[in-house]
């Protein structure tokens, strides 16, 4: 399997929007993981992780491939938005 884990430190006057969508797809022939979580003191954490119990897969079993590729593959599971803190916001405005 390979697992990817980021921690990442947003700069001072941001804050996340919307982090990675949390998904986990589990069958015959592997799984996939994706997560993403707030920590303190201004860290994002994003970890992604496929496993495939194969490297020989039957055509037969396409459909439990292309679940896992789905959801590895979505943008949804891969985009961290972040957008400025209220604070900036309100400075800018004045």
């Amino acid at each position: 399997g390979q697992t990817l884990e980021m921690v990442l430190t947003l700069p001072k006057g941001w804050t996340v929007a919307a982090l990675p969508t949390t998904a986990r797809v589990s069958n015959d022939i592997g799984t996939v993981a994706t997560e993403g979580q707030v920590l303190p003191n201004g860290r994002v954490q994003i970890t992604r992780r496929i496993e495939l119990r194969r490297s020989i897969i039957p055509a037969t079993q396409a459909a439990q491939v292309r679940a896992l590729l789905t959801t590895w593959l979505s943008p949804a599971g891969r985009e961290l938005i972040l957008r400025p803190t209220e604070e900036k916001t309100t400075k800018q405005a004045k």
